[in-house]
């Protein structure tokens, strides 16, 4: 077989050269080398063929060429189908945690209510929110005096930034020393001593019982259950003590 007659059968075929070359085996630079009468044609090439000139091996091609459709088409056919159960679940995931907000903003307000009938019936409670409450606050005043700071200096270098981060911390300081007054305020103001626990706790005792058990104006309570005993300093100086259970 001549370069010549190769290139005959090719073109009549309608085949690329990639096409032909993966049918018969070999590489499409080869089969132009065979085209342009670089090299011979082996003769297996040739009778391959001539054993195929009626049209099998354009047929056996198109063939190939419609499963690579049909496998292209399944595919999308298959990521229209995930698309598609993907979207659905999302929807229902929203809707689950639109529940589930929903159910958390109700307990909030349980919660947020219950806080609210323990600070009507134990003024001990309603102290200590009090004092967490100057606390955040204190908290969110430091953060925002070390924000300002911080802003001013952003567009200075590293020792300015130094300088920054001190300011930082004395404010932080700062609202720990204001968070401690307004805890001894609201002491104060509650009537409620303040109480020493020098020895593990045992039994069940409140800071409200302790403060019944000892005279009013007692200033330090330091409890000692292994004792069974409160001893307490007077604001006048005075001491003394009482059992914790009679």
């Amino acid at each position: 077989m001549t370069n010549t007659e190769l290139k005959k059968i090719r073109k009549e075929r309608n085949l690329s050269k990639g096409e032909l070359a993966k049918f018969l085996g070999i590489t499409p630079m080869l089969l132009g080398r065979y085209e342009k009468g670089s090299c011979a044609i082996p003769d297996e090439v040739a009778e391959k063929l001539q054993a195929n000139a009626d049209g099998v091996v354009a047929t056996e091609i198109e063939v190939k060429k419609t499963t690579r459709k049909g496998g292209r088409k399944a595919k999308e056919k298959a990521a229209e189908i995930v698309a598609e159960v993907k979207e659905t679940v999302g929807e229902k995931a929203i809707a689950a945690e639109i529940e589930v907000k929903k159910s958390a903003r109700k307990t909030g307000r349980k919660v947020k209510e219950a806080a609210e009938a323990a600070v009507q019936s134990d003024p001990v409670v309603a102290a200590e929110i009090e004092v967490k409450k100057n606390s955040r606050k204190a908290g969110r005043k430091a953060k925002e005096v070390a924000a300002e700071v911080k802003e001013a200096v952003e567009d200075k270098v590293v020792p300015e930034e130094i300088e920054v981060k001190k300011t930082a911390r004395k404010g932080a300081r700062k609202a720990k020393e204001t968070v401690s007054a307004a805890k001894g305020s609201v002491k104060k103001a509650a009537g409620v001593p303040n109480i020493i626990i020098q020895s593990p706790m045992g039994g069940y005792i409140t800071p409200a019982d302790i403060a019944k058990k000892v005279p009013k104006n007692t200033e330090d309570v330091y409890v000692r259950v292994d004792e069974n005993k409160l001893y307490y300093v007077l604001k006048n100086g005075e001491s003394g003590d009482v059992d914790i259970w009679e």
